[in-house]
């Protein structure tokens, strides 16, 4: 049986997941996450906006994972902190009519967003204490997770999610059987980034919308079933830039 204590993740899963905490409102919260994260053999953090993690409070919820908390980086916006990633993943326990896509199970995310990270950046958002992720965060996410508690007392701190989420990495990481000195498979696809995929979701939505296809008021619901369609298929840059050059053309046809 191997022996946990002794594993840590393949070098290029450390570098390629980001851990995005959006607005965190309690320094401690921030001060856990890391320790959470060192626990698991992670160390990207990032966060948006949120309070000063020199504050003494986040110091000594991290504990000795001062150096994970003192590495994390600070941005302003979503868009600065997925910057390069090929699959957005943003936790959520609301259950919305009209979200696309369909939230998974975290542990069905952690299988796709590990397959992404063998080669390319990911990121998972974590909203804040009070509210969670808002509407227009989670419409950054190609991947919407839900993870299992207890139906009648769902809400968890967002130290815990982390907790959580770093954990089924590593148990996907050990079954696996992929350690830091192991030989990764390569694989030729080069996947579109966060920001190749927003060329097209403009793209798209100018092209449809002048079109006609989407009417005014349903321009919105329409975007967030096409971001479900384009997310899910994990678009290469060749494939995104066929879909470019497809919908500038049918702009054009209708002038």
């Amino acid at each position: 049986m191997a022996k946990q204590a002794s594993f840590e993740p393949a070098k290029e899963y450390v570098e390629n997941v980001r851990f995005v905490l959006v607005e965190t409102r309690r320094a401690g919260n921030v001060g856990a996450a890391a320790r959470a994260l060192k626990n698991m053999g992670f160390r990207r953090l990032i966060r948006v906006g949120g309070p000063d993690i020199a504050e003494n409070e986040a110091r000594q919820m991290a504990v000795t994972a001062r150096d994970v908390l003192d590495a994390s980086e600070q941005v302003e916006t979503i868009d600065e902190a997925v910057k390069g990633a090929v699959l957005v993943a943003a936790t959520t326990r609301r259950m919305r009519a009209m979200i696309q896509p369909r939230p998974v199970f975290l542990r069905a995310a952690v299988r796709q967003l590990l397959e992404a990270a063998r080669l390319h950046p990911v990121a998972v958002l974590f909203g804040n204490e009070k509210w969670g992720l808002a509407h227009e965060d989670l419409a950054h996410a190609g991947l919407l997770v839900r993870i299992p508690t207890n139906p009648s007392f769902g809400s968890l701190n967002v130290a815990q999610a982390v907790l959580l989420f770093a954990y089924e990495m590593r148990m996907a990481l050990l079954d696996m059987g992929l350690a830091a000195h192991e030989k990764l498979a390569k694989s030729s696809r080069k996947l579109a980034s966060s920001e190749v995929l927003e060329q097209l979701y403009g793209a798209a939505r100018d092209s449809l919308v002048g079109n006609g296809f989407f009417p005014a008021h349903r321009v919105d619901n329409g975007m967030n079933t096409l971001r479900g369609i384009f997310s899910r298929a994990r678009l290469e840059e060749r494939e995104v830039k066929f879909l470019l050059g497809m919908f500038g053309r049918l702009g054009h046809a209708e002038e």
